[in-house]
C-alpha cells in the first residue's frame, strides 16, 4: 500500500502545473511482512532510505501476492478492478486484460509527460512465458526495458533486454539476478538519461527459491521465523475472502 500511495502521489503530481519535474526512482521489494519483522535484515535500507524519509505506520497492502500487488502499484487500481488476483495467467497475471491496462500504468503516464522511463527487474510472474498474453514484448510506456522472464530466479534465467533475449547462467559474478538489477539500474543512471527520468527497480528478492548471495549465506543461520498465532495456519479462509472480493467492483465492495 505504501508503494501504491507513491504511485498515486505521482499521478497527482502530473496534474499539477509545475515548471521543474524531479527525477523519480521507485524501488519495490517482496515479502517484507511487518508481523514477521521482514525488514529486520535490511538495516542499511532502513538507515539510508526510511531513516531519511517518511514512514507510513498504518498502511495496508492491496494484496500480499506478488503479481496482484505489482499490478496495483503499476496501475493505481485495486485487484478487483485490474482483475489480477493471483500469480497465474488464469488469475489475471500477464493475461490479455492486463495487456489492455498497460496504457494506463505509471510508465505510460509518465512517458506522456516527457519522462524517460526505465524498468529493471521482475515485472509480473508470468511475463514472457508461452502461456501468457504477448510472450516477449516491451510494454507500453517504457523507454528502456530489462525484465525477468517468468517467476523469480537468481541463476539460470532469461531477461528480455530492450527487444533481445539474454540467457544467464549460474556464475555469481556474472549472473546473480539481484546484482544484475543493481548494476543495470546504476548503468541507466550513469548513462545520463534525458531529464526528467523515472526508474522502476523491482528485484524479486527475497521470493522463492530463496537463493542468497554467497557472502550472505550464513548471516542469519541462527534466526527463525517468529512463532505468531497464525504460524502454520492454513490460508483457506483468507483465500475464500480474497476470491469473494476480487469478483466485486468498486460499487459492490463499497469503495469510492
Amino acid at each position: 500500500m505504501l508503494l501504491w500511495l507513491t504511485a498515486f502521489t505521482i499521478a497527482q503530481f502530473l496534474e499539477c502545473q509545475v515548471t521543474a519535474r524531479p527525477n523519480i526512482v521507485l524501488i519495490v521489494a517482496d515479502d517484507l511482512d511487518l508481523e514477521l519483522n521482514g525488514t529486520f535484515p535490511l538495516s542499511k535500507t532502513r538507515k539510508l532510505i526510511a531513516g531519511q524519509g517518511a514512514n507510513f505506520t498504518n498502511m495496508y497492502v492491496t494484496n500480499p501476492l506478488s503479481c496482484p500487488s505489482r499490478a496495483s502499484i503499476l496501475s493505481g487500481m485495486y485487484p478487483h478492478n485490474h482483475r489480477v488476483i493471483n500469480n497465474s495467467v488464469q488469475g489475471g497475471c500477464s493475461d490479455h486484460n492486463w495487456r489492455q491496462l498497460e496504457k494506463l500504468t505509471l510508465g505510460s503516464l509518465l512517458q506522456k509527460e516527457s519522462y524517460t522511463t526505465c524498468f529493471v527487474g521482475s515485472y509480473l510472474d508470468e511475463y514472457g512465458l508461452s502461456n501468457a498474453s504477448g510472450g516477449y514484448y516491451v510494454p507500453l510506456g517504457w523507454s528502456s526495458w530489462k525484465a525477468l522472464v517468468g517467476k523469480s530466479a537468481y541463476y539460470n534465467y532469461k531477461v528480455f533486454d530492450n527487444g533481445e533475449i539474454k540467457v544467464h547462467d549460474d556464475q555469481y559474478a556474472a549472473d546473480y539476478f539481484t546484482d544484475y538489477v543493481k548494476n543495470a539500474s546504476i548503468e541507466f543512471i550513469q548513462g545520463k538519461p534525458s531529464d526528467p527520468f523515472f526508474l522502476f527497480i523491482a528485484p524479486p528478492a527475497c521470493s522463492p527459491p530463496f537463493t542468497p548471495a554467497p557472502q550472505f549465506k550464513s548471516m542469519f543461520a541462527k534466526q527463525k521465523a517468529p512463532r505468531t498465532k497464525s504460524y502454520g495456519a492454513t490460508g483457506k479462509v483468507v483465500n475464500t475472502l480474497c476470491l469473494k472480493y476480487s469478483s466485486m467492483h468498486d460499487d459492490e465492495a463499497g469503495v469510492n
